[in-house]
């Protein structure tokens, strides 16, 4: 019988061959995939302390956020519920009932107050289911700016199909988003109508960069609206089918949306096209493409189409770019470059909507050009539980005059070091009076006297440095927390009520060193007894040639005793002399006095240390 052949035949190194070449060929793109989409990350949280995260109200489901002549504007759904019932944006489109019920909002807000302003429409109706916007200055009013957003409208035929209770499948598209143009005069409270866009090449509109009062561009995120056909063009980096569209307005008063402008395709050949911004220069767009996690720095051609001249990818998905340009730029101390907020785990995007308690993690990025290259540095991040998604992130500028600003959100370190070190020195001040001294008064003179000598050196050591260090520490603090306009500390009464309460902890802190004057001449006593006895600082101080009759101070320097910083040894066991009944007396007399003087003390720095504490937390 013929044995087999072991031998590899060629159809199996052929698919062979085939298989390794197309992993190596899907390995690159698989990994970006799932980097992007955050498929094995875990979120994480940047530390920002309470006072520093502000929640601004009445700035529910807000997608997109611009900087404008000092001012924030925004447009908001203003609830959850419509943007779970019908959003294009995310391929919901199952309600078109309450759709045409929802009212969004256009909002202004001061970044210096962080307070928002809902503006009053003037001449508008209908439903407003907001999006992107963007905000670009009327040339012939100093004080007016035009303000472009996209509007997700229910198309009117199958908002009658809900409405009649047809069972049956709606066939075509289900929204008729389009674009509505506004007017705003900075400091009114009121947005007035301009007009509306609408054409057949805004399909799934997302974003908006406008030229002019009368020209904009506008990107269509998807080709399909919705259906697994959709969730192929996130995950496939090769579904190219997103676009952008130009659009040039010839009658502003037009109140037929299909009329008074034409639009054509400015850019294809995109994946996800999504948000929209301005560039560092007048001609420069930059368009993020979500799911790629990539940004498109282009620029506008005079025919009014775009060229993608480079790109900045991301590990996570972005969306809406922002191109913050330094004020306070000099030399190469430069902080500009392009920030973009987005998803850091959108994998779970689908699963997420629709739940009120969900989380989508967040990632806030920073690309900045540095030698030729793109450099990018994560500026925040949340797990989703303080800040649950994100689409758009405006960095503003501080001076860096006021950077100590900047460090008060992070003094936390240094107030944590000069609390604990003012309570801890309380407690070890406190010890001598509840355990330490009334042991000594148990005892003869000639063996209590070394010992309190001894506690006398050791205290000198710790007691004076942690009151200088708590004292230092609070001041500091204080100093982070004054903003008044003379910029001194003295200033209490415009200084926050923060500063002040650290002043008192450190004012507390430090005032048990002339409060130690008072307990002087009870020290010195005991002292000089110790020294009258035979006794000296320490053990090891006890070999030096000291005298029995140096003066009170020569002992409390330890003349002839060696330099005390150095001496770590113990306590003498007892003086050279025994002490008399009536000397027994006296100490006991002296140790007394000093301890409840000492308590005072403790309870000085003590009090420091919870004033600061309430200061920290408060």
């Amino acid at each position: 019988m013929a044995s087999k052949s072991s031998a590899v035949g060629p159809k199996a190194l052929v698919v062979s061959a085939l298989a390794i070449g197309l992993g190596v060929f899907l390995a690159r793109p698989i990994n970006r995939v799932t980097t992007v989409l955050g498929f094995f990350r875990t979120p994480s949280s940047t530390i920002v302390s309470d006072a520093d995260f502000i929640t601004i109200d009445d700035t529910t489901v807000c997608e997109d956020v611009h900087l404008h002549s000092g001012l924030l504007y925004t447009a908001c759904e203003d609830s959850y519920a419509p943007r779970f019932s019908w959003f294009p944006g995310l391929g919901v489109l199952h309600d078109p009932l309450t759709a045409s019920k929802s009212r969004g909002s256009i909002h202004v807000i001061d970044p210096k107050t962080f307070k928002s302003k809902r503006l009053e429409f003037e001449g508008f109706q209908g439903p407003f289911i907001t999006h992107g916007i963007d905000v670009i200055a009327d040339p012939k009013d100093k004080d007016g700016v035009y303000i472009f957003a996209v509007n997700h409208l229910p198309k009117p035929e199958y908002l009658q199909h809900i409405v009649d209770g047809k069972k049956e499948a709606f066939g075509g598209n289900k929204a008729a988003s389009q674009i509505e143009i506004f007017h705003h005069r900075v400091g009114s409270s009121s947005v007035k109508y301009v007009r509306s866009i609408s054409h057949p090449l805004i399909q799934t509109p997302n974003d908006i960069v406008a030229l002019s009062p009368t020209s904009f561009y506008v990107t269509n995120d998807h080709h399909y609206r919705e259906g697994l056909m959709r969730q192929v063009e996130d995950m496939y980096y090769g579904a190219k089918w997103s676009n952008t569209i130009y659009v040039e307005i010839t009658d502003t008063a037009s109140k037929d949306s299909t009329a008074g402008f034409s639009a054509s395709v400015a850019l294809t050949g995109l994946h996800n096209n999504n948000g929209l911004g301005h560039g560092k220069t007048p001609n420069e767009i930059a368009i993020g493409s979500a799911a790629s996690g990539d940004i498109h720095i282009s620029t506008v051609r005079p025919d009014h189409t775009i060229q993608v001249l480079e790109t900045i990818p991301f590990d996570t998905a972005v969306d809406n770019p922002f191109y913050y340009s330094d004020p306070f730029a000099s030399g190469d101390n430069d902080s500009s470059g392009y920030v973009s907020a987005g998803l850091s785990k959108a994998c779970e995007l689908a699963n997420s909507i629709g739940i009120d308690t969900a989380t989508e993690p967040v990632t806030v990025w920073l690309a900045q050009r540095k030698n030729g290259k793109w450099e990018n540095k994560v500026l925040f991040e949340d797990d989703g539980k303080r800040l649950r998604s994100a689409a758009t992130a405006v960095l503003i500028g501080i001076d860096p005059k006021l950077e100590g600003v900047y460090l008060c959100t992070n003094m936390s370190t240094v107030e944590i070091i000069c609390i604990s070190t003012a309570l801890m020195a309380s407690g070890g001040i406190a010890t001598l009076t509840f355990f330490d001294v009334p042991e000594l008064q148990s005892q003869p003179a000639s063996r209590s006297l070394p010992s309190i000598r001894w506690l006398f050196s050791r205290g000198s050591h710790v007691f004076p440095s942690a009151s200088l260090l708590s004292t230092i520490g609070f001041v500091y603090s204080a100093s982070c927390g004054s903003f008044s306009d003379s910029g001194s500390l003295l200033a209490i009464s415009t200084n926050t009520p923060k500063t002040n309460t650290f002043l008192t902890a450190a004012a507390l802190a430090f005032s048990i060193a002339p409060f130690t004057q008072l307990m002087i001449p009870t020290n010195f006593a005991l002292i000089e007894e110790n020294n009258r006895l035979g006794g000296v600082r320490s053990e090891k101080a006890a070999g030096g040639s000291a005298s029995t009759d140096r003066s009170a101070w020569e002992s409390v320097k330890g003349t002839d005793e060696g330099f005390e910083f150095a001496d770590l040894s113990g306590p003498q066991e007892q003086t050279e002399r025994e002490s008399t009944a009536e000397e027994d007396k006296k100490v006991y007399e002296l140790l007394e006095r000093f301890r409840w003087l000492n308590l005072v003390r403790a309870v000085l720095i003590g009090a420091g240390g919870v004033v600061g504490l309430y200061a920290a937390i408060n």
